[in-house]
């Protein structure tokens, strides 16, 4: 039997956010992982201004590892044909980050470990069952685990919520479908967005000389499209700035679909469980706020867990959600503003269901 304060279900930026602000607060904590699938990661990048979060959390060394690479801005072609670009070299806050999210998760769970963290990996629940005061979990190689709190950072899944019936939200249908290619040459050191008729593009470098391409449109405009890897490859020529900017490139890997839309819990806490990062609320991609705003508060939801541990009342909690949805409101209003920037296909699907009413 492992006994512990609070058992994290999830070992992505969230968790182990959260992980460390309860390790420093002197609570035995328990990180439990599943076994990593074969993936190719989409391309994920942080904004300027995020290394000092991520010091501050999990200390100096994330970042310097080799396979993270800087970004030095962003070019998008959205409301108009033409490039425009954003320089980093401007920024006070400095240039971005590039990831390799594999390499990115598990520094990340090491420093957890280091801190003082328990790992239970290549695990996942197998059954759930909530006491008066504390949780009974039962892994799949049924491994037992006794808990005050609970924490699902399983991303947009949400595992743990399922089962006690915390139901979803989505405001869009939003999927990404990602392709990988061979090859980096001349490429743009940063992430590239093409607005075209039915949604839009990204690119970005990857560590180990492969660059992501990704189009991101409603999963009912796919399935009325014919396969997929065709209208991948369709749509991309079509573009202005994507494709001519991939001349070079003579091979490519179609890595399949991903969810992308923007969604959220009807509340983020409740009777000795939480939630963290894409299983509490999952931002649209065209923010790049994901990994960011997972982290800080992840390690916002673990300072308020310790208070609530320490002092039992929820006041912590609450203003944490609050702040949350908080959020997620801005989130959607600045998304409203730029999907009132494209006009330039006002009654092609995709656009017409984000015209302002």
């Amino acid at each position: 039997m492992i006994d512990c304060d609070v058992l994290i279900v999830g070992g992505g930026p969230s968790g182990c956010a959260a992980a460390m602000s309860l390790l420093r607060e002197g609570f035995d904590v328990a990180l439990m992982t599943r076994r990593p699938a074969h993936r190719l990661w989409a391309g994920e990048s942080l904004p300027p201004g995020t290394g000092e979060l991520i010091n501050s959390i999990f200390g100096e060394a994330i970042l310097d590892a080799p396979h993270h690479v800087k970004a030095y801005g962003t070019r998008s072609c959205w409301g108009s044909d033409d490039w425009v670009e954003t320089d980093f070299l401007a920024n006070p806050l400095g240039h971005g980050w590039i990831l390799d999210r594999s390499v990115f998760d598990h520094d990340l769970r090491q420093e957890v470990l280091a801190a003082g963290g328990r790992l239970i990996q290549d695990q996942s629940i197998r059954s759930l069952r909530r006491h008066l005061l504390s949780w009974d979990v039962t892994t799949t190689s049924r491994a037992k685990i006794r808990c005050r709190w609970i924490v699902d950072a399983t991303g947009r899944s949400g595992s743990v919520l399922r089962r006690l019936g915390i139901k979803r939200t989505a405001l869009d249908r939003q999927t990404a479908f990602i392709g990988v290619l061979e090859g980096q040459n001349g490429t743009y050191q940063g992430t590239s967005i093409e607005a075209v008729s039915e949604g839009w593009w990204y690119s970005t470098p990857l560590p180990h000389g492969k660059t992501v391409v990704a189009l991101i449109t409603d999963r009912g405009l796919v399935k009325a499209s014919g396969p997929k890897e065709a209208l991948w490859r369709s749509k991309l020529e079509a573009t202005i700035h994507i494709k001519p900017s991939l001349q070079s490139y003579q091979k490519d890997l179609i890595a399949g679909w991903y969810p992308a839309e923007t969604s959220y819990r009807s509340h983020l806490f409740g009777l000795g469980w939480a939630a963290a990062g894409d299983a509490a609320i999952a931002f649209d991609p065209l923010s790049s706020q994901g990994i960011s705003t997972a982290i800080l508060m992840g390690a916002r939801l673990g300072k308020a867990l310790a208070d609530g541990l320490h002092e039992q009342d929820h006041a912590s909690l609450d203003a944490w959600q609050r702040d949350y949805y908080l959020l997620l409101h801005e989130h959607e209003a600045l998304r409203a503003y730029y999907w009132h920037a494209e006009s330039r296909w006002p009654e092609y699907p995709f656009w017409k269901s984000r015209r302002p009413l």
